[in-house]
């Protein structure tokens, strides 16, 4: 709409402007924006009316063009001014054509909009002379002489106007210039820093990847949290440990506790010597760049610096990445978590003497959690810390009434999700008596209860409704013996029809491969190591279904089995499978290892030349960014096991014979 201080239309000077400018330009060259000011100026000379020299719509700088011819028809009024009028009106069309050039194939970024938003200013500038050009042609007296003089100052002022904001447009467009670099150049930064990084971390996944754990969170490993209901009293203990980090409060918390007490649901997971202090290594290093230098750097001085559990590893890999850490968060608490200390390979007590020793040395508001069974050779090193107040110490003690109800709690919240979900119209299953005759059977032990409920849940999945009073009978009257005699119920149930040996067989085949394995894999990887494949007798072996079957004693909790599931089993059924159960189900650790040892050499039969596709065989694997996408992509999981653990395997036979 035309402006009361006007008589052209309000048009803005924005993307959309130019970018219909720009377009207009393209497709109708004979009627250029400068043509048509052209055309104007002669029409206004001779004396004639211009409007109808304006393209019809869509001609996007109409207003403008009518603004502009105001200040043309000055220059017919006023002779002197002529000249001047129509420099000035054409610097203005070729700066905007310009402009509309600049713009033609750009973007809405954030710094190029800011640079929109500066275009609205000589918009108002041109607007502001040409209204003044509309008031002086409503002046009766602007052919005095007077007014020739007054209006080429009046021009030359305009000019200097205009001159200054268009340097004070450039000045502005420098400026965003200026920030968009900047902004570019910090991105690049920080890209180049997490580059610098990631392949610092590479480079030190590299050297470790032989040492580290895999799934060595207890996410990774399908472990179950404590259920909400339990251990509230133990777990406020040690998050309130965990959050003082003053200088009286001591930097470890030994927990301890009888096999199935619970110790794994309220810590995690390493189990390895020599795996310790580099697995927390690779995951110090991810989490922050001055301790992925310092980690990088010991590896490149030491190259042998992961291979085995010493003070000088657990200083340079432990120590001083934490101590970094430590200077660049000093009010927040650095928690590392090792579970089943007892269940690592070799000599515990020398692992715990390094450890104690590592961990006196930490700053105080770095927290170690260490969970494990009472044994002699971790006490030996803890209990001294312990009676000098140096070491937070708690003991799970299974028959404490804490203990005694969690379990009940457990068994309560357990039992009713299983029946919200399979049996929903028998949520009152099994009643108060039973239910407590169930609490009173797993006596405190939380592995009981754990494993009680897998078995209930794997029946009910099988046989619905019809199970529930037999399902009962066995744990109240087999299971109440304790943990091995609930073990020895399940398994007798679980293969009631074997009487070739074939359950029994595929058993210990699987189970004893699961127990030897170096290395926790999951189903896929494992269905491709054992080469389950059909014979000329039997069809061949469901892994997926076996481990279902068989879930009530995993320790992976109640997520659905697939191929990325990894079985684990609890320490206490795997003692109870190589010592006490029936010669059946008895696993023979050095024959599943001698079967291992002969898959993973069926495994390296595949191996090839540059089998990685890398080229130059010289490389050092520190000096190949993507080593571990190439493994990933071009090495099986079954290989790749088989390349890292065939040794160990074949240091377990006793005897090749034969083979």
């Amino acid at each position: 709409m035309p402006s009361t201080l006007h008589p052209w239309d309000t048009w803005d000077l924005d993307r959309k402007f130019l970018d219909d400018i720009t377009r207009w330009t393209e497709n109708h060259p004979e009627s250029r924006l400068d043509r048509v000011l052209d055309n104007i100026c002669t029409a206004i000379d001779a004396g004639k009316d211009f409007l109808h020299l304006i393209p019809d719509s869509p001609f996007p700088a109409g207003s403008l063009v009518q603004a502009l011819g105001q200040l043309i028809k000055v220059g017919t009024v006023i002779s002197k001014a002529k000249g001047d009028v129509h420099a000035f009106s054409k610097d203005i069309v070729d700066w905007v054509s310009r402009i509309a050039a600049a713009f033609k194939h750009d973007h809405s970024g954030r710094f190029t909009s800011r640079t929109w938003d500066d275009l609205g200013t000589m918009r108002d500038l041109i607007n502001k002379i040409c209204t003044w050009a509309t008031k002086r042609l409503n002046d009766k007296g602007l052919k005095r002489l007077g007014h020739g003089w007054t209006i080429s100052k009046d021009i030359d002022e305009f000019k200097s106007w205009f001159a200054d904001g268009t340097q004070l447009f450039m000045q502005l467009c420098m400026i965003n210039l200026a920030q968009g670099s900047d902004a570019l150049l910090e991105h690049a930064e920080q890209s180049d820093d997490r580059a610098a990084k990631q392949k610092l971390i590479d480079d030190i996944t590299s050297r470790l990847s032989s040492c580290i754990a895999t799934n060595f969170s207890y996410v990774d490993q399908g472990r179950a949290c404590c259920d909400p209901a339990t251990r509230i009293e133990i777990l406020g203990k040690i998050e309130e440990w965990a959050n003082n980090t003053s200088n009286d409060s001591p930097r470890l918390f030994w927990l301890t506790g009888v096999p199935g007490a619970g110790k794994s649901s309220i810590g995690a997971s390493i189990a390895h010597p020599n795996r310790i202090f580099p697995s927390i290594a690779h995951q110090l290093a991810k989490s922050d760049r001055k301790a992925t230098d310092i980690i990088n750097s010991a590896l490149e001085k030491q190259k042998s610096l992961a291979n085995n559990i010493t003070n000088d590893q657990a200083e340079k890999l432990f120590v001083r990445p934490i101590s970094v850490i430590s200077k660049s968060h000093p009010s927040d608490p650095i928690l590392v978590v090792v579970d089943a200390l007892d269940e690592i390979e070799g000599e515990v007590g020398e692992t715990a003497k390094i450890l104690s020793d590592a961990i006196a040395t930490l700053p105080r508001n770095a927290k170690v959690f260490i969970s494990s069974r009472p044994e002699h050779g971790i006490q030996l090193h803890f209990s001294p810390l312990v009676s000098r107040k140096c070491t937070a110490h708690l003991d799970l003690d299974t028959s404490h009434p804490l203990s005694m109800q969690d379990v009940g709690r457990f068994f309560k919240s357990e039992i009713k999700k299983i029946l919200r979900t399979y049996l929903s119209e028998m949520e009152q299953w099994p009643g108060e008596e039973r239910m407590q005759m169930l609490c009173d059977g797993a006596s405190g032990l939380f592995v009981w209860a754990v494993t009680a409920v897998g078995y209930i849940r794997t029946c009910i999945e099988a046989e619905g409704s019809q199970c529930l009073d037999n399902v009962l009978d066995d744990l109240n009257t087999g299971g109440k013996h304790g943990i091995n005699k609930l073990y020895s119920t399940i398994l007798q149930r679980t293969f009631t029809s074997d009487e070739d040996g074939r359950q029994s067989e595929i058993f210990r085949q699987v189970v004893g491969a699961i127990v030897t394995l170096q290395e926790p894999l999951p189903l896929t990887g494992l269905r491709g190591l054992l080469d389950l494949q059909s014979t000329s007798r039997h069809r061949s072996i469901d892994v997926k279904h076996f481990i279902c079957r068989f879930r009530s004693v995993l320790v992976a909790g109640t997520d659905d089995i697939d191929d990325t599931t990894v079985p684990r089993l609890h320490k206490s059924f795997v003692e109870f499978i190589t010592t006490a159960c029936d010669n059946r189900f008895r696993v023979n650790k050095t024959s599943s290892s001698t079967a291992l040892a002969v898959q993973c050499f069926r495994q390296l039969n595949s191996l090839r030349r540059d089998m990685c596709e890398i080229e130059h065989m010289a490389k050092f694997n520190a000096d190949i960014p993507d080593l571990s996408l190439r493994i990933e992509r071009h090495l099986s999981l079954p290989f790749r096991y088989a390349c890292r653990f065939w040794a160990i395997h074949l240091s377990c036979i006793s005897c090749i014979g034969s083979k």
